[in-house]
């Protein structure tokens, strides 16, 4: 069959057969090469990893706020140096952890994986489940079920995880930003946050 296509190729474009042949062979051959790299390349995280070590420029952010970029389970996905780039943060909450209802300046996706989360309308999301909020706007509050709940978070912009919005008490919408040192009312401090935010105190 290649050989009928090769001679096809030369009679249209009245090329040497011989020249076509080896022409795309080496095309073939580059593809299958960068088929291959693109392959090596590709990074996997077996459940429940994270990449171990953070972009430097991400870390040197952080470190200004005390927090530790290294602990965070979170991937960027854009290798630009910028606080808009996306990202997937890993999220696990024990048994009937409740978050509670805020919001985030950037669009966000999320993802059950395991357990069970009362979403705060009445429906209960289960592995597989997806959804969605927009920016600016409130949801929640989230509560696990008995067995805990681990989800995948994506931000349209990393910045938009450190930056919490809330309903004050007066119905206005606040903001926390953990990198300020800042901590919002209601919010309870999930395991492992005490790695992240060293030396923060409540803002």
């Amino acid at each position: 069959m290649r050989d009928v296509v090769y001679r096809r190729i030369a009679r249209q474009g009245l090329l040497n057969l011989t020249w076509v042949k080896r022409t795309a062979g080496r095309s073939v051959r580059r593809a299958l090469r960068r088929r291959r790299e693109a392959i090596s390349a590709m990074k996997f995280y077996p459940y429940g990893t994270f990449p171990t070590e953070a972009p430097e420029w991400f870390v040197k952010e952080l470190a200004k706020a005390g927090m530790n970029a290294n602990q965070l389970p979170l991937w960027h996905l854009d290798t630009k140096e910028d606080w808009l780039v996306p990202a997937a943060f890993f999220l696990k909450m024990p048994p009937n952890y409740t978050l509670f209802r805020h919001g985030h300046p950037c669009q966000r996706f999320e993802i059950v994986i395991q357990g069970s989360l009362e979403i705060g309308d009445g429906r209960t999301a289960h592995p597989g489940d997806t959804f969605t909020a927009d920016a600016h706007t409130l949801y929640g509050p989230h509560t696990a079920g008995p067995e805990g709940c681990t989800t995948i978070e994506i931000f349209s912009a990393v910045e938009g995880m450190f930056r919490l919005l809330y309903e004050g008490p007066n119905g206005e919408i606040l903001e926390a930003d953990a990198r300020k040192g800042e901590d919002a009312p209601g919010y309870v401090h999930l395991p492992g946050d005490e790695e992240v935010m060293q030396n923060l105190t409540a803002g």
